[in-house]
């Protein structure tokens, strides 16, 4: 979330599933806060995927397939 402060500035937040806001910066521009609110996102989203082990599945379900692909030649 980008919040425009009364000084001109432009502060990037981020808000947690408990409801407690994290702040991660204040910049002169609003393109400069958006660069970093999509930085933070990607890093929410690679935290959250990690967490998960969506990758390991991932990479569980290709190698499956792989080896079954290679049994049936």
């Amino acid at each position: 979330m980008i919040k425009r402060l009364a000084s001109g500035k432009y502060q990037v937040r981020s808000r947690k599933l408990d409801g407690k806001q994290k702040v991660f910066g204040v910049f002169d521009t609003r393109q400069e806060a958006e660069n970093q609110q999509r930085a933070v996102e990607l890093l929410e989203i690679q935290r959250m995927i990690s967490r998960e082990g969506i990758l390991s599945s991932v990479e569980r379900i290709i190698r499956c397939k792989s080896n079954r692909e290679s049994s049936e030649s």
